[in-house]
């Protein structure tokens, strides 16, 4: 099972939040800075941390749009390998 502030740490880092307890877990991250170049950027660091190999079409908005719908699209890469 993914931690919630494991996620939070590393979209904090990329977007220059200084404190995870800002970020609640149902926040929109587009209102914390998150544009295409940073969703790339994420898509790698989600992929060395967890070792899964995230399709590209997967990390849409609708999949990426918090700190919730992300989890459970890394755990759906995490429960196929």
């Amino acid at each position: 099972m993914i931690n919630d502030n494991e996620i939070k740490e590393i979209i904090a880092k990329l977007l220059n939040i200084e404190s995870i307890d800002s970020i609640k877990t149902s926040d929109s991250l587009i209102n914390y800075g998150l544009d295409s170049l940073t969703l790339i950027k994420l898509v790698v660091l989600f992929e060395e941390k967890y070792e899964i190999e995230v399709d590209i079409n997967d990390f849409i908005e609708e999949n990426v749009s918090s700190i919730e719908k992300i989890k459970l699209l890394i755990e759906k890469y995490i429960d196929i390998n």
